[in-house]
């Protein structure tokens, strides 16, 4: 698997963690040969879907593009409990999950109701009491 698709991953990994998710990226099963960069993203032992970046994609895009690929498939897929998954959490009260900054550029979650609320992938605290 290209390294560069590894390290693009790696902070939505720690976000996945930090929500207790093992998360992790195998080597694509549909073998496309289109040029992009791609995996399978397994989520707890159980692959959810294909992930893919553009190479030509600096490194930020390409984690803001995993990012919101993954939770797509997190929130069509992982049902923990009894109901849909809340990933990455926002804020006490909140009962949505937080999304990605309209900026392309920005990989940043921030949240719907209140965009001053904000972390950078990579960097969110998990589950919040």
């Amino acid at each position: 698997m290209d390294i560069r698709l590894q390290d693009a991953f790696r902070p939505v990994a720690h976000d996945l963690a930090a929500a207790g998710y093992a998360a992790e990226l195998a080597s694509d099963s549909l073998g496309m040969k289109d040029g992009m960069l791609r995996a399978d993203l397994r989520i707890d032992g159980e692959r959810l879907g294909i992930v893919a970046v553009d190479p030509a994609w600096d490194s930020a895009i390409s984690t803001r593009q995993l990012a919101e690929q993954a939770q797509d498939l997190i929130l069509e897929y992982v049902r923990p409990g009894h109901g849909a998954p809340m990933w990455p959490e926002c804020r006490p009260g909140h009962p949505h999950p937080m999304t990605l900054a309209r900026e392309i550029e920005s990989a940043t979650w921030t949240c719907p109701r209140d965009p001053d609320y904000q972390a950078p992938v990579g960097t969110h605290p998990g589950l919040i009491p």
